[in-house]
């Protein structure tokens, strides 16, 4: 992990507040796309999806949840595109004989063309780990420690590979 200032705090409301300024600051965000969500479309996810999101993850929503510029363009990750992506991993574990289940607590935010998904547990507190499922994985893997730190992260990359 990187140690840069601006990561040195430890509420996760001002982590993703922090890794948000840093990307609004790079390339990524040259035309400014940039826009949270309401509170009525976070609820609209809840009910759809039938959990209560964590903290990090609906600071992260009232961010930059509807759009990001360049940051992960291409990628399921924005709202409306969420909804519906756990059922999408729970159908490709099966289908691909995964050890492991999703739970009814477990949330999908993420997914890379079908065969990548990244989740949660709604109930591992209000900065939960990030897993990632990889399509023929026998089960799903940590991959962070919080969700506020796979946002620093994809942050970084983003505007590393930006750089280029």
């Amino acid at each position: 992990m990187r140690n840069d200032y601006r990561y040195m705090v430890s509420d996760p409301q001002d982590e993703i507040r922090s890794a948000v300024d840093k990307l609004r600051q790079s390339p990524s965000d040259e035309n400014g796309e940039i826009r949270g969500c309401s509170d009525a479309k976070i609820q609209h996810i809840e009910q759809n999806e039938d959990v209560t999101l964590p903290e990090a993850y609906t600071a992260f929503l009232r961010q930059m949840g509807h759009s990001s510029g360049d940051f992960l363009r291409g990628d399921e990750l924005f709202y409306p595109d969420m909804i519906g992506l756990t059922a999408g991993a729970r159908e490709l574990m099966d289908e691909c004989g995964a050890d492991t289940e999703l739970t009814a607590d477990d949330f999908a935010f993420a997914a890379h063309h079908g065969y990548v998904y990244l989740f949660f547990n709604t109930n591992a507190g209000d900065n939960p780990p990030v897993y990632r499922y990889v399509e023929d994985d026998d089960e799903p893997e940590q991959v962070f420690e919080t969700f506020s730190a796979w946002l620093r992260s994809s942050v970084d990359d983003e505007i590393a590979l930006s750089e280029y």
